[in-house]
């Protein structure tokens, strides 16, 4: 990733939230895919080489424990994942992102923790 703009997922079925997210994240320096649900966000990992995703825990097609799996098991093995949490119940699949943060999505704390997983300072 040294000397390349890191390309991000984000994919949540909300548009207000999808695109405040990806807004800050591109604010931040990140090239960003947004899409909207499960599907999409498969499509995207299988057409494109991602530095990293940031899941909705709630993704409809989708839920948080397979689109982890199967994002994985589609590009990068070690896809750096971090999950959108609105409830405790989705806590869950937390354990299996390497990240997680709750909803509302405060945009420093998730860039903050979006450079930590890939590595950046």
């Amino acid at each position: 990733m040294i000397g390349q703009i890191p390309l991000v997922l984000v994919a949540d079925d909300e548009d207000e939230i999808r695109e405040l997210i990806t807004f800050w994240l591109w604010r931040s320096g990140y090239d960003v895919i947004a899409v909207a649900d499960g599907e999409e966000a498969l499509d995207a990992a299988a057409a494109f080489d991602l530095d990293a995703a940031v899941l909705d825990a709630a993704l409809p097609g989708l839920d948080a424990l397979e689109g982890v799996r199967r994002l994985r098991s589609q590009g990068a093995a070690r896809l750096p994942v971090i999950l959108t949490v609105a409830c405790a119940g989705d806590l869950d699949a937390a354990g299996l992102a390497d990240d997680w943060i709750p909803k509302p999505v405060d945009p420093y704390e998730l860039v903050a923790r979006l450079q930590a997983v890939l590595g950046r300072s």
